[in-house]
């Protein structure tokens, strides 16, 4: 019995999400899509570029912003591999030399 209430559950979670994945990416573009055709036929789009390049704040914003998606891989990379060398030379220690006084933590008992 519990086996026909969980399996129909668990197919009805997987479409919701899948609409919701799906469907606002969809949404988003049809949006995106027509605010630029609207800025383009206005002739607004030209007065945007504009003040994007007369403002040195915003150019700012978008270099780093783009100096920072081309290195973000990178760095997470070796970020990552900075903190496993930092984790196992910390484990490599000597076991015996742990000051058991103050420990880390505080237990229950």
């Amino acid at each position: 019995m519990v086996k026909f209430l969980i399996l129909p559950l668990v197919f009805l979670c997987a479409i919701g999400y899948g609409v919701y994945h799906y469907g606002t990416n969809i949404a988003s573009e049809k949006i995106m899509d027509k605010v630029t055709t609207d800025l383009e036929n206005s002739g607004e789009i030209e007065e945007v570029k504009q003040a994007i390049e007369n403002d040195p704040e915003i150019k700012k914003l978008i270099t780093d912003s783009k100096e920072n998606t081309s290195t973000d891989n990178n760095d997470t990379v070796s970020d990552t591999e900075q903190a496993s060398q930092q984790a196992s030379a910390e484990t490599k220690g000597d076991v015996n030399s742990v000051d058991e006084s103050n420990p880390p933590f505080t237990t229950k008992e």
